[in-house]
């Protein structure tokens, strides 16, 4: 089996992958299979039975840092334009800024993964019905 994680074989009677320590036991079969399948195979599975979301939600999230980093770097720059105390102001304020931000966006890619997973568990439920 794999590890739905890292995506490293694992033994089948192992709790816990041991390159990652992620929960292999009780992992649903639908992960394991859309792990082993891979990256390319899953981006060109035209029936659309297996979600690429999964993989790439790191991914994404690492990009909305950047980019929310880089929006408040700028708002900094931009706010002393505006003068020294706006700036400065700025400056203050935009640690905030940017820990709102990032609780957002993380909020948001969960929110991705639940849907998912739901989608994924409620394939299997009706699998297990037929």
């Amino acid at each position: 089996m794999f590890c739905p994680s890292c995506g490293k074989q694992v033994d089948n009677n192992v709790e816990f992958c041991p390159e990652c320590g992620y929960r292999v036991k009780g992992v649903s079969p639908s992960e394991i299979k859309s792990q082993a399948k891979g990256f390319f195979s899953t981006l060109f599975d035209w029936s659309f039975t297996d979600f690429i979301t999964l993989k790439i939600v790191k991914f994404i999230f690492i990009i909305g840092l950047v980019i929310i980093g880089l929006a408040t770097i700028a708002i900094v720059f931009s706010s002393f334009q505006g003068g020294t105390t706006s700036g400065l102001l700025m400056l203050i304020l935009s640690p905030v800024f940017f820990f709102f931000m990032v609780l957002i966006h993380r909020i948001y890619c969960e929110i991705l993964i639940v849907i998912f997973k739901v989608a994924d568990y409620l394939r299997e439920i009706k699998n297990k019905l037929q």
